[in-house]
């Protein structure tokens, strides 16, 4: 065989490798490019084929904004924590699901228990209280990733800002760069900008649908800015340093109060679980006294108080930076 029939041999088994182990990767990881690839939940709707319209008409229901910052009832802040929280669902359609929840809870005790009380109890618990837990759980994990990535988001606009990129080109950089859940509230201020609002009311929504605190320093900056000018990459610049240095303070309160987190979600924890263990080993011990008049009030009683405790030691244990 010639000599060059032989390496173009051995060129075609290399590359007849290489493009099996290309393809295998492939197969594996998934394709590299279109919508699996998107950073964030917008794009990824954008490169699916939806109209960017359509995509900014589906987050703003998913996400309605709340009349004010501030609720001045319990109905507004209940509205404005369901934004916040990042659930997809409407306060509407999330207090349909607490009221049928409660319903099913109430419907189930009496028919096991016959007691109107206990029934009560359980739907207020389960029905109401253990899905506004949830929502603020869902509000501070939400809040968490937001100010983890906000350092990072501000020093894309700082670049921007620096290349001679106007304000407008800078918070598409993050829409387009940063993942969520931070990325699609810039995306939703870009189309909101794009399809007629101005730049402050459009960063405004944003502070109001987010209610984190970083977020508004930022919108405060930005609206600044526009109204009397001035130099926005170095405002932006000491804004970043600033909530990294919160950052590490919270990072470091956090350490130096696990203990204190600890004992009370022990604390918290250890009466409902001691009351579990004795109705499973003696049912009879709380079922031989629940008929007594005296009973529910100073149960009802005792689970406020305990509320109460709850509500100060996470006062206690958890301090604002």
């Amino acid at each position: 065989m010639p000599v060059y029939l032989t390496y173009l041999f051995y060129g075609a088994i290399f590359l007849s490798v290489l493009l099996l182990v290309e393809g295998l990767f492939y197969l594996l990881a998934g394709p590299g490019g279109g919508a699996a690839a998107s950073p964030n939940r917008r794009l990824r709707m954008l490169v699916g084929g939806d109209k960017r319209e359509d995509v900014l008409v589906r987050l703003q229901r998913e996400r309605p904004l709340p009349a004010s910052d501030h609720a001045r009832n319990p109905y507004e802040w209940f509205l404005l924590l369901v934004s916040q929280s990042g659930v997809r669902r409407s306060p509407q359609q999330v207090l349909l699901l607490m009221v049928a929840i409660g319903g099913a809870v109430a419907a189930i005790l009496m028919m096991l228990y016959k007691s109107i009380p206990l029934a009560a109890l359980g739907a207020m618990a389960i029905g109401l209280i253990l899905p506004l837990l949830v929502l603020m759980l869902k509000r501070r994990k939400r809040w968490k990733a937001m100010t983890a990535q906000m350092p990072d988001a501000i020093d894309i606009m700082v670049r921007s800002l620096r290349a001679g990129h106007p304000v407008t080109t800078s918070i598409n950089m993050v829409a387009r760069e940063m993942r969520d859940p931070l990325a699609t509230e810039f995306g939703v201020v870009v189309d909101e900008m794009t399809y007629g609002l101005n730049l402050e009311t459009a960063m405004s929504n944003m502070a109001r649908r987010v209610g984190l605190e970083d977020l508004r320093f930022l919108v405060v900056a930005v609206t600044i800015q526009v109204e009397v000018g001035g130099n926005l990459a170095e405002i932006l610049g000491s804004l970043s340093r600033v909530i990294r240095e919160r950052g590490k303070m919270r990072a470091k309160i956090r350490a130096l109060s696990a203990e204190g987190r600890f004992s009370a979600i022990l604390l918290s924890i250890l009466p409902f679980a001691l009351m579990g263990v004795i109705n499973l080993l003696a049912p009879t011990f709380y079922a031989a006294v629940n008929e007594d008049p005296v009973f529910w009030p100073v149960l009802g009683f005792g689970f406020f108080l305990m509320v109460l405790g709850m509500f100060v030691m996470h006062r206690m244990v958890n301090f604002r930076v």
